[in-house]
């Protein structure tokens, strides 16, 4: 009797063990295949139990950014019969468009009806939330790195005058543009220290444009005929202290107050203003003023340059005479004279044109520097960063909440 007893636990035993090994056919790491051999594609899936097997929804992954939704059954949960493609995106339900992306499908079975359900709920994602605009900070953002990237084009000064009035290399040009270096370290100092002492950001906007307005004013009074290369590398660290005054402060107005959500919006908007938009607009008026005052200087300066004058007619006659010395006909040595002196006058119009506009650029930086100082500047109030009065004060709706 013991003999079969022990006789019949070794056969549960080992039967115990083979359905063990049968049911822990599905590894972790390794693909997974349905019965006809293809790839079960059931991410996420829902389970749902009918009748004597289970069925299995899941999200098809094969093409990962418009997934559709299988539908596979079991008896075992183990293995797998491919059952239909219950959702195509973009075909079983055109109206809601290929560009919908299905997630965690699920599936239901109505007890009085018998009918299944499948259950998928949509939200509202746009790319870009209009709502933003109704921030007051963010349009304060906006409005402050147009103005700084649109004074900040008149980098194009120190350039142009060293160029024409100094007549330097380009490497001598590079290397002058490293002193960028120090003025943004200046300027860097400047903020942190700023913010240590809660001095608060109206200063610090005024105080940038300050600085390049400072710029802008050594440029006026150092164009001239004999500048000093030396001297070149103060006004491009007095910009850049400014510009990184500025630079760094503007996104913190715009990132304590403003919900999480309007994030990304915010950084759209932020990078296309400031690295697009107002570089664009900018430069291409700094330049297009640049070339207008310069053909006006020149006509006024042509009149000028005749005979009539000693001074003209002696430069051009020691012009002639040099170029005939050197072999050249009388014809070519006048032409040569008269492009020195076409080039002199182009020379003075440029210098003249930079020194106006920098001119012009002071006074514009000190209307932005007053503004900061004449806008209203909401202060933040920790009270509305509350759940309980953003619900109650807050129409989410309205601000694109999904």
């Amino acid at each position: 009797m013991k003999q079969l007893f022990s006789l019949i636990l070794c056969l549960l035993s080992f039967s115990t063990f083979a359905l063990a090994d049968e049911w822990t056919t599905i590894k972790n790491g390794e693909v997974w295949y349905d019965t006809n051999g293809d790839t079960i594609q059931a991410h996420a899936p829902g389970f749902l139990r009918y009748g004597d097997r289970w069925y299995m929804v899941g999200e098809d992954r094969g093409d990962s950014w418009n997934p559709d939704v299988n539908m596979y059954s079991s008896t075992d949960l183990v293995n797998w019969r491919f059952e239909a493609k219950v959702v195509k995106n973009g075909v079983t339900v055109p109206e809601l468009g290929k560009t919908r992306f299905i997630e965690r499908a699920k599936i239901m079975r109505n007890p009085k009806t018998g009918k299944f359900i499948y259950l998928e709920k949509t939200r509202r994602s746009p790319y870009f939330i209009m709502e933003v605009f109704q921030l007051r900070v963010i349009n304060y953002g906006i409005m402050l790195f147009f103005l700084l990237m649109v004074c900040n084009s008149s980098a194009m000064f120190v350039n142009v005058f060293t160029n024409v009035g100094m007549k330097i290399d380009n490497w001598q040009n590079a290397t002058l543009g490293n002193w960028v270096m120090v003025g943004y370290t200046v300027g860097l100092i400047f903020a942190v220290i700023a913010r240590a002492k809660n001095v608060h950001l109206k200063w610090m906007y005024c105080l940038g444009f300050l600085f390049i307005g400072g710029y802008a004013l050594f440029m006026y009074f150092e164009v001239q005929n004999d500048g000093m290369y030396e001297r070149m590398k103060w006004p491009i660290i007095i910009r850049s202290t400014g510009m990184m005054l500025l630079y760094s402060l503007i996104s913190t107005i715009a990132n304590q107050r403003m919900p999480y959500r309007f994030m990304s919006t915010w950084v759209c908007i932020m990078l296309t203003v400031r690295m697009v938009i107002a570089p664009c607009i900018g430069s291409a008026l700094y330049t297009n003023v640049l070339q207008h005052r310069q053909q006006y200087y020149v006509t006024r300066f042509a009149q000028d340059y005749d005979r009539t004058s000693l001074e003209t007619a002696k430069t051009y006659d020691q012009t002639v005479r040099g170029m005939q010395y050197q072999g050249k006909t009388e014809t070519e040595a006048q032409n040569m004279a008269a492009m020195s002196v076409k080039g002199k006058v182009q020379v003075q119009a440029t210098l003249v044109s930079i020194k106006e506009m920098a001119g012009w650029t002071f006074y514009g930086c000190l209307v932005c520097a007053g503004l900061m100082l004449v806008i209203p500047w909401r202060k933040r109030n920790i009270k509305e960063l509350t759940r309980e009065y953003l619900l109650k004060n807050v129409n989410v709706k309205n601000l694109g909440r999904r």
